[in-house]
């Protein structure tokens, strides 16, 4: 090795280890995530043997298991169940599909948490840095013993269906779990609206059962799952259970892809011991994903709201779970290439993955050849360009670069629109009823309809005052409003963490517009990338300025300076959680309730006041039930405001 490659070596190492105090230990990164890449992939290719490539300060640093993350042994029949557990008392809960995490207390505060890693070497990534990030973590409990709540980091169902619309680029809730556990950017764990459920307690003298250790952890903060405890006696009673919790799984708010059976006493369980990576004193029952055998007909492309387009499968219709499944997404091309590169008369396997998603998992049969990858978008005819999407193994995906101008976006635009302020009574079939009548020219124009351009273009007079109706008088939280302009990697969710990091952007700052972005990103270390993208749309004359000012001037936002909450409101001092489905709509309950003096919380816990419970409330229900919160209804609510 020459002397100019020596030096070369050395300037870039001390750059390196500059960039990773900033980044891990300082929180005020100054370059981008891609730029550090380049200059540890350089490295890479100098010296292969630098030990700065092994320094990843503690985020990233090495987390030694002392008891293994472990497994369960799986098995497909009743009759294995019964075998082992005969005679038993167990316990039973959903087989939670999601990113396995551990979270370490001593002295009543959490010490470490880190992901489950890899299971010979028993090491795990140290994520301490992103716990506050996850739903259902407490950084504090009251527990003084020295133990570990270990579990799985989900999305649940409700927040991935919103983030499927906000991030179109994420192909499933188990991988966006898992990527944003490992993500070195927190803003990317915000944005996947991670929560933790916990199952298990390590300590170092396990004693009382399962039964007692799920409570405990409930009490202290945690989400855990529905379970039941139950002593083995029969086959006919473990075939019973497997179809009970067959149904049962489905309710629960999180994907599932079976039930877990272990022991209820907690010292027998780590008696049994392990054998190899698997506890021996339990087991997972895996129901197996319907599937079927189809052909796939066509590809029919699709262009979203933010411009990608997505290959939409169609094929022979088949019968799984009760339902009859025509299509599926095929996510973007690159994916088909690694998944069989399925074409037009591929005879091709469909599961409903966890029951509800329908997803090509095989090419038996190949067709022929044509997978209709477009080379410009099919809504405006624009050329496309490939971008890197999530960085969750699914490849790269086609965009249309025409933004506003792509009637599709457009389209995607107005019901996002839709959806984040609330309004309800308008699908797709009307909106593109609208734009194709030319009754507006920008997204926000929908709300200066009137009753008569609608009667025009054949709405019946009941439906067009309806829909008129549903677009007069519109209200709604200033991260709302901005949600609803459909900024790129920005949603609601955001924009409240950005607010809570930083108080200095009030609601009237966020409706100004005003993004620097120094100080977005450092308000909690999100990607210089990210805050780019907001500070460029909302610049004087960029279009998310003209698009938020299109907004506020038919929507009335509620801002928390003129509904602060005061003591001596009607609710002033309590708190509340909603669960479950309400007439009036949880936004609307929200805002009663902050506007009455109370607080809203996201979760069960035990300094929560009451538990406002509708249709489907579910685990929330059973957590308050535990902790004896009261439980009240909707209209309680409104009586007692």
């Amino acid at each position: 090795m020459n002397n100019s490659n020596v030096k070369e070596i050395a300037d870039l190492e001390a750059e390196i280890r500059k960039h990773l105090l900033l980044y891990h230990d300082l929180h005020a990164p100054i370059i981008s995530d891609s730029a550090f890449d380049k200059m540890y992939d350089k490295l890479q290719k100098l010296d292969p043997n630098s030990p700065v490539l092994n320094e990843r300060s503690q985020y990233d640093g090495d987390f030694k298991h002392v008891v293994p993350m472990g497994s369960l042994s799986k098995v497909k029949t009743a009759q294995e169940l019964y075998k082992k557990f005969v005679g038993k008392t167990v316990s039973v809960s959903p087989k939670v599909d999601g990113a396995g995490m551990t979270h370490k207390y001593k002295h009543c505060h959490l010490l470490v948490s880190a992901t489950r890693g890899n299971t010979e070497t028993l090491k795990g990534k140290n994520v301490t840095v992103i716990t506050p990030a996850i739903a259902n973590v407490p950084l504090a409990i009251s527990n003084s013993l020295e133990f570990e709540a270990r579990g799985e980091a989900v999305i649940l169902k409700n927040d991935w269906e919103m983030l499927k619309v906000e991030q179109p680029e994420l192909s499933n809730a188990r991988n966006a779990a898992s990527g944003g556990i490992n993500s070195r950017n927190i803003d990317d764990v915000v944005n996947r609206r991670l929560t933790f459920i916990a199952y298990k307690v390590v300590s170092e003298h396990p004693n009382g059962t399962h039964d007692d250790t799920l409570k405990m952890l409930a009490s202290e903060g945690f989400m855990v799952p529905k379970y039941e405890i139950i002593t083995i006696t029969s086959l006919e009673q473990v075939q019973d259970l497997i179809d009970r919790w067959a149904v049962i799984r489905k309710s629960v708010p999180y994907e599932t892809d079976g039930i877990v059976i272990r022991l209820n006493d907690e010292k027998a369980f780590s008696d049994a011991g392990m054998t190899g990576a698997h506890w021996n004193g339990g087991s997972a029952f895996k129901y197996e994903n319907e599937q079927a055998e189809t052909v796939l007909r066509d590809i029919v492309i699709e262009t979203g709201r933010l411009g990608y387009v997505t290959p939409v499968g169609i094929f022979d219709p088949i019968n799984l779970g009760d339902a009859m499944i025509e299509r599926c997404t095929l996510n973007n091309w690159d994916w088909m290439r690694e998944h069989g590169n399925p074409s037009i008369g591929a005879k091709i396997i469909i599961a409903k993955m966890n029951d509800i998603i329908p997803n090509l998992t095989d090419v038996i049969e190949n067709g022929n050849g044509d997978t209709k990858e477009p080379e410009f978008c099919p809504s405006c005819g624009t050329k496309l360009i490939k971008v890197e999407t999530g960085g969750d193994g699914e490849g790269k995906k086609l965009k249309c670069s025409n933004g506003r101008f792509c009637p599709a976006q457009f389209s995607g635009s107005v019901l996002n629109i839709l959806q984040k302020l609330e309004i309800k009574g308008m699908g797709d079939a009307t909106i593109d009823k609208i734009i194709n009548a030319k009754l507006i020219d920008r997204p926000w124009d929908i709300f200066g309809l009137k009753e008569e351009d609608l009667t025009c273009i054949g709405f019946g007079a009941q439906e067009s005052a309806n829909i008129i109706g549903s677009l007069r008088g519109v209200s709604a939280e200033p991260t709302n409003i901005l949600a609803a302009v459909g900024i790129e990697m920005w949603g609601r969710r955001l924009f409240d963490k950005l607010q809570k990091m930083a108080p200095a952007f009030t609601d009237k700052r966020l409706l100004a517009g005003d993004f620097p972005v120094a100080e977005v990103s450092g308000a909690f270390q999100i990607g210089s990338v990210r805050a780019s993208v907001l500070a460029e749309e909302f610049k004087p004359d960029g279009y998310g300025r003209e698009f938020l000012n299109g907004l506020l001037k038919w929507v009335r936002p509620i801002l928390k300076e003129a509904n602060s909450v005061k003591a001596n409101g009607k609710l002033g001092g309590l708190s509340f959680c909603l669960s479950g489905s309400m007439p009036r709509g949880k936004k609307q309950i929200e805002n009663d309730v902050i506007a009455s003096g109370g607080e809203i919380k996201s979760g069960v816990s035990k300094s929560l006041s009451y538990l406002v419970s509708g249709e489907g409330s579910g685990s929330k229900s059973e957590a308050a039930m535990k902790l004896g919160i009261p439980i009240i209804s909707e209209d309680d609510l409104y009586k007692m405001m």
